[in-house]
């Protein structure tokens, strides 16, 4: 997955103010660079306002109501790619628990599709964020699934990289000799396919 792309929006005029869209159609692709572009703008003039109500728009135009219904407006992939850029987004502004949600769909649509890499990277990035919550259980258990994912990509990066994450977690449940053991193998792994870099 390509995790830069969003949703559908219209651009009401040459200031490229962004609107919810009422429908999906063939210029998608230029929307969201569009889109891209206003939230980078948002971002670098610090206006914070501005931000959380394009990541709002864009959460809502894929999910709708409730959280966990995704809208047919958008193919499996854009849904995937436009809810990690929200949670991302979301996630950077300090706003948490709002993010969880778009994650973990984002995880669940790739795992859908066997696009393991991207589902590697939003179960990893869950896993950072609940156990930033507290939420050990769910970071445990996230943690894992993001090594499952990784290693069935194939990625040499992703199946050392997401490794760490689990570590990390086991170390802050108490369970140290196991996130020793992890450490371990991902830092051996690091070195298999980075022999530049021998330390994790």
């Amino acid at each position: 997955s390509q995790y830069n792309r969003v949703g559908p929006f219209h651009f009401a005029g040459d200031d490229q103010h962004v609107v919810p869209g009422e429908t999906f159609d063939g210029q998608a692709n230029a929307r969201q660079e569009l889109f891209t572009a206003e939230l980078q703008r948002a971002v670098k003039q610090g206006v914070c306002d501005r931000v959380v109500e394009l990541v709002r728009v864009s959460v809502a135009d894929v999910l709708g109501r409730p959280w966990n219904s995704i809208s047919q407006k958008l193919d499996a992939t854009s849904q995937s790619n436009m809810l990690n850029e929200a949670a991302f987004r979301l996630r950077a502004l300090g706003r948490l628990t709002e993010s969880v949600d778009p994650m973990r769909v984002s995880g669940e649509i790739d795992a859908k599709k066997k696009e393991w890499k991207g589902a590697a990277i939003s179960y990893s990035n869950l896993s950072e964020l609940e156990l930033t919550l507290g939420e050990m259980s769910g970071a445990l258990s996230d943690a894992e699934r993001s090594v499952t994912y990784a290693d069935r990509s194939g990625d040499a990066f992703e199946r050392w990289s997401n490794r760490p994450t689990q570590a990390n977690a086991l170390h802050q449940s108490g369970r140290c000799s196991e996130a020793e053991s992890l450490f371990r193998e991902a830092e051996q792994m690091c070195v298999a396919s980075q022999p530049a870099c021998p330390l994790l």
